[in-house]
């Protein structure tokens, strides 16, 4: 079977400068969202994208698992892989969401990058002794378009580390790690351990609705997430307000068996 991804040009496509499965799961993404794959249509087998990309099947088996995670494919075994765009974003379990938080697929950039502020709220949700926190302002992307921007703060021992990274420290750069994973990465700790998360309905604020593409008084979800180490202590507070007709969220939670 044909798929319009078959047409597409070969290895050059893919993006150098990040993880080969990266890439790959991005190109695919990007064919789903812009309609050039649609819903229900079969993508093209492992075989057939390791042929037109010079790629590994276990990296094409991992852009797919991103895929699947992110609801954009349903894998049938015996039969293949169809495209599913009109499906959610759906994370299962807290650990699910965590994961998906911390070193899941990422694609933003910086709008305001790194620096050290006065922030009481936020330094008294991070329960610190004073008002001084690591804060910026980054937007995410899906296929291109801009599905959230959230104000992230950090304590000042997290933002000391994040800021002797080159990628937060100027506007416009693309990002293909979280801050957490970046400082995961340089520490060698796995630093997050628990989430606490809420949802509210608010009216975008008008800042924040030009970097989403939104009109004045357009409804979002707005999502404060604090993220936590294994002693309890937080590290990183989210506030993100989501586009309210890029983004959904679903999560399935089963009855434990006794």
């Amino acid at each position: 079977m044909t798929s319009p991804i078959d047409d597409q040009p070969k290895v050059d496509t893919l993006d150098q400068c990040v993880p080969a499965y990266l890439a790959l799961a991005r190109h695919l993404r990007e064919s789903i969202l812009k309609g050039d794959v649609k819903q229900d249509q079969q993508l093209p087998t492992e075989l057939q994208l390791v042929a037109q990309f010079g790629v590994s099947r276990q990296t094409v088996r991992r852009a797919f698992e991103i895929l699947s995670q992110e609801s954009l494919v349903r894998r049938t075994q015996g039969s293949g892989t169809y495209a599913t765009p009109d499906r959610a974003f759906v994370n299962r379990g807290s650990q699910a969401i965590l994961d998906n938080l911390v070193t899941g697929p990422y694609e933003a950039e910086v709008v305001h990058p790194l620096e050290f502020v006065a922030n009481p709220a936020a330094a008294a949700r991070l329960q610190l002794t004073d008002d001084w926190v690591a804060a910026l302002t980054l937007r995410r992307l899906r296929g291109g378009l801009p599905i959230m921007v959230a104000e992230v703060t950090f304590t000042p021992e997290y933002g000391e580390i994040l800021s002797k990274d080159d990628q937060l420290a100027s506007a416009g750069v693309q990002l293909v790690q979280t801050p957490l994973s970046i400082v995961e990465r340089v520490t060698g700790m796995r630093v997050a351990e628990s989430i606490d998360q809420s949802f509210t309905a608010v009216v975008l604020p008008a800042a924040l609705g030009r970097l989403l593409d939104c009109d004045a008084n357009c409804p979002a979800i707005r999502v404060d997430s604090t993220v936590s180490t294994s002693d309890g202590h937080p590290v990183e507070l989210s506030i993100a307000h989501y586009h309210p007709s890029r983004y959904s969220y679903r999560i399935k939670r089963e009855r434990s068996r006794w």
